[in-house]
């Protein structure tokens, strides 16, 4: 709007009050002006729209480079363990030189459009110098007549410059907005409800009906076939099974980071999709398996959840999360810088973070998915007894594949093939009734004693 009242329109006018005063002069003048105007708009979008297509190339080029180039150090770690610094610095040198020539054929295009318009101003110049010449030799102009149709030549001449610099503008300005416009028009996988229902209150009962879900890069398997599940207010529920059987998919339902194929999840009776996510979301406190962190400080990270939180509300959800003792050792407390993705925490202190993060929300539902899979014995026990007090007076639902975390559950959902394996119960009901939880139980007794068992060799060569 500012770029067609203040720069546009103001150039327009001044165009067609030119065009008439040449046309009070002489036509003739405007008769070799025309031609050239045209000529020169003419050239001037050809040459740009091959000049923003490279241009376009070239960004994705500097895209590609940059996502190398995070890649390469984001993973720093794994990079130089493989001894791959040189590869990666390769790939992103080969996009480097790609880039530079691109750029150098972008100034190259703008080169010969710059020099296309300023040989079609000049030779309309010439002509409008021929044509006065000749009128002036023919005592059909004054020399006061030609010196006005000069000067309303060179207006034009301006003209055309500024609307050069104006279509530049406009051009430079398409691709970001393309980018976002593509953005923008994604749809959304999971959309909120154009009518929405009330948030259910606590208690909350979630209950799951004839659950199916199938990721949309599968068009085969289902992730999830048929699950039935009730969870009573207070109810600590343990959901374990091998890997890729549906557990954390299981999660991801609950938070509608997807919506289930077929079938229903209902909170105290509504369908989760009836329900604004964020109001859904703000219900469930999720610890994921992999502590997302950022470069803030420790309160900070804490503090995500709800970002008016106090002090004290920190502290509390920092000494439930068992993560008080550690923070206060580190040099700066609560206001210590953790780094990228928490960089300077172990996996343990990371996790207990992302668990206080979670905490410091109090919601009626807490969700752990994995949140032991990647960390010590003893971060598992500190983890194991900030569980403990955390499942009071709250809906815990631990997806996990470790026994241990679970065997004191009041419920334990086993998961085989995206299904419900058996029926659900306490521990040593389905130790004795689960076929497939007994397996799960004898293997991890069998890796918990080969372990003990290395470690005692270790210790005895060591001494």
């Amino acid at each position: 709007v500012f770029i067609v009242l203040f720069d546009v329109l103001p150039v327009l006018i001044q165009t067609v009050v030119a065009v008439v005063a040449l046309m009070a002069v002489h036509l003739a003048i405007l008769a070799v002006l025309v031609p050239v105007v045209v000529i020169f708009f003419v050239l001037l979008v050809w040459t740009k729209k091959k000049w923003h297509a490279n241009r376009m190339t070239r960004h994705e080029i500097e895209r590609e480079a940059d996502c190398l180039l995070f890649q390469a150090i984001d993973r720093v770690l794994t990079t130089q363990s493989f001894s791959q610094a040189d590869r990666e610095l390769g790939e992103v040198r080969a996009k480097h030189v790609e880039d530079r020539e691109r750029f150098f054929r972008e100034a190259a295009s703008g080169d010969r459009s710059n020099f296309a318009a300023n040989s079609m101003v000049s030779t309309a110049r010439i002509g409008v110098i021929a044509v006065c010449a000749f009128l002036i030799f023919a005592g059909d102009l004054s020399v006061g007549q030609i010196v006005f149709a000069s000067m309303l030549s060179e207006r034009l001449f301006a003209a055309c410059y500024q609307m050069r610099h104006i279509y530049d503008r406009v051009t430079d300005a398409i691709e970001p907005v393309t980018v976002l416009t593509h953005l923008l028009a994604e749809p959304e996988t999971v959309a909120d409800p154009v009518e929405t229902k009330p948030v259910p209150k606590a208690p909350l009962h979630v209950e799951l009906r004839d659950v199916t879900y199938r990721y949309p890069s599968s068009s085969q398997e289902n992730a999830l076939s048929g699950v039935d599940l009730t969870i009573g207010h207070g109810t600590m529920v343990g959901i374990v099974g091998g890997s890729g059987h549906g557990k954390s998919t299981l999660g991801k339902l609950l938070l509608r980071f997807d919506d289930p194929t077929t079938g229903r999840i209902l909170l105290n009776g509504t369908d989760i999709r009836d329900l604004r996510k964020q109001d859904l979301r703000r219900l469930i406190g999720y610890v994921p398996q992999d502590a997302e962190l950022y470069d803030r400080t420790i309160r900070d990270n804490i503090r995500y959840g709800c970002p008016d939180a106090n002090e004290a509300a920190v502290v509390r959800a920092a000494r439930l999360a068992h993560a008080d003792d550690f923070i206060r050792r580190i040099p700066g407390g609560y206001d210590a810088m953790i780094g990228t993705r928490g960089q300077y925490l172990s996996g343990g202190q990371r996790q207990r973070l992302s668990i206080a993060r979670a905490v410091i929300m109090d919601p009626p539902i807490l969700i752990f998915d994995e949140a032991t899979n990647s960390v010590d014995a003893e971060t598992i026990a500190e983890i194991k007894r900030a569980m403990a007090e955390l499942r009071r007076n709250r809906t815990f639902i631990v997806i996990t594949h470790q026994i241990s975390t679970i065997q004191d559950a009041d419920v334990i959902v086993v998961m085989k093939n995206g299904t419900v394996y058996g029926k659900p119960g306490k521990h040593e009901d389905l130790l004795r009734h689960n076929d497939v939880y007994r397996g799960f139980v004898r293997h991890q007794q069998n890796m918990d004693a080969l372990l003990y068992a290395s470690s005692s060799v270790g210790g005895s060569v060591l001494s």
